[in-house]
């Protein structure tokens, strides 16, 4: 698989994890349910937030958690991890 930023509408919506782009924001994010409400329609789901940075840094200086699948995100992009 290509290690190339694709749109997200080609990305995998089966829970798998995968890197996404917010903008310039980098995060591990997956498409499924929210962990607030056992209703709520699936979504982007945010893991890992990278943060924010410029073309050409390292992503893994602004990395921290994000507490664990309670923010819905909106990417447009996304590649494998």
């Amino acid at each position: 698989m290509s290690d190339t930023w694709q749109p997200i509408s080609t990305a995998p919506r089966d829970g798998t994890k995968v890197i996404v782009r917010e903008g310039t924001r980098i995060c591990v994010a997956a498409f499924e349910r929210p962990n607030f409400s056992p209703t709520a329609p699936e979504a982007w789901v945010l893991y890992v937030d990278y943060g924010y940075g410029l073309p050409g840094e390292k992503i893994d200086e602004h990395r921290h958690s994000s507490g664990g699948r309670d923010t819905i995100i909106h990417p447009t992009h996304w590649k494998p991890i």
